[in-house]
């Protein structure tokens, strides 16, 4: 079994960079979807019980920072790294986010190739962003239900990511 490429990761996720050749491979996507598991629905099921009405409220108003069609998708993802940073924070420590950012960034570099290759705006996705139900099982302040909306979160983007590996390929 090849060596993990720990260095590729780290430097895609401080270039930021969105070549479609410089994807990881299926492993080291499946590595990080695996690893975001293991932590965000710890943190989500805690967050959910710390965030006041107001914030939420704030959350809310954030969605359409990343839903605009006519902002810049740069600004799209940067807002909603923002918003999923924000609706973890209450829980989360600095190694937390410490060891989320580089997935974060890395997974959102593998979604945004995968949509650039479909001449997709992340904007007009077809339904309703995965961001809103998420958001909707913390304001029920149910540890279960965040952890639960989390996981499907998680996994529905795993699984569009992968077919773009399977589109690429």
């Amino acid at each position: 079994m090849p060596e993990p490429k720990l260095d590729t990761i780290s430097t895609r996720a401080a270039h930021a960079t969105w070549a479609l050749s410089e994807a990881p491979d299926v492993v080291e996507l499946g590595g990080m979807y695996r690893m975001r598991r293991l932590i965000e629905p710890e943190l989500s099921a805690k967050a959910c019980l710390l965030h006041t009405d107001a914030e939420y409220d704030e959350l809310e108003a954030h969605l359409e920072h990343f839903l605009d069609a006519t902002a810049d998708t740069d600004e799209i993802y940067r807002a909603h790294r923002a918003f999923h940073t924000r609706l973890l924070a209450p829980a989360a420590t600095a190694w937390d986010l410490r060891v989320l950012t580089p997935l974060w960034h890395e997974t959102d570099r593998c979604v945004r190739a995968w949509l650039i290759r479909l001449g997709i705006h992340p904007a007009v996705l077809p339904g309703q962003p995965p961001c809103r139900e998420l958001l909707a099982s913390f304001r029920t302040r149910d540890p279960e239900s965040a952890r639960a909306a989390c996981l499907r979160e998680l996994d529905e983007n795993a699984e569009r990511v992968r077919q773009f590996f399977a589109q690429a390929n």
